[in-house]
């Protein structure tokens, strides 16, 4: 049976934060708020998590997925991070997503790096930062819904779809979360860029950014 929980109500946004690190440390799958929609997330080491979200979806088994860091965690998991260091500070954190190739040994699974890379962000949500401190490790997201269907943003919607398909769920009470999703931008051949997908943030302002910053 999915738990199901209601977050930001005062005194107990750090109840519900602990439920979610918890199952996320079992191997369980969550969907829990972003800054700009609610994700379906699992631990980003847990390999048999992460297939089993891509195969809820109806993707492929192997595929990629966002990894949601600290700041003071990037350096453990992206290489040369230090060379677009200052595009992160302009906009970390917050709704950009960075692909960049992956740093050595890194503990984070297969499933999330796709040719030597990782898709990686660090999340202006409050509640992934309080579930990451309590962690201590990386999660991943991706949107709540099935291939080729529009995210789901209505906490009423999420519930009916996927109840029972994961272990918890945690929404805010009558509050819609409708994006627009985080841009994605290929920095690994900075100071060279791509933009992947353009999103909350434009890439005018990125590109803007980039001319102060190099």
């Amino acid at each position: 049976m999915t738990l199901i929980r209601y977050i930001g109500i005062d005194g107990l946004e750090r109840s519900p934060a602990v439920e979610a690190a918890d199952i996320l440390g079992e191997g369980g799958k969550v969907i829990i708020p972003t800054e700009t929609l609610y994700g379906l997330s699992g631990d980003g080491a847990c390999n048999k998590c992460l297939r089993e979200i891509n195969i809820l979806k109806g993707r492929k088994p192997q595929g990629s997925q966002i990894v949601l860091l600290r700041y003071e965690w990037i350096q453990e998991y992206a290489e040369n991070w230090e060379d677009y260091k200052p595009l992160i500070d302009a906009f970390a954190p917050g709704p950009l997503t960075f692909v960049a190739p992956v740093a050595k040994n890194t503990r984070l699974s297969k499933v999330v790096i796709e040719n030597g890379k990782i898709a990686f962000r660090v999340s202006g949500s409050w509640f992934i930062d309080l579930v990451l401190e309590i962690l201590k490790k990386p999660v991943t997201s991706t949107s709540v819904n099935l291939a080729g269907d529009e995210p789901l943003f209505n906490p009423m919607d999420i519930i009916a779809s996927f109840d029972d398909s994961v272990d918890g769920i945690f929404l805010f009470q009558d509050e819609n979360l409708s994006g627009p999703p985080s841009t994605i931008v290929d920095i690994s051949n900075f100071p060279e860029l791509e933009i992947v997908r353009e999103g909350a943030i434009s890439s005018k302002a990125i590109m803007t950014a980039m001319k102060q910053v190099c």
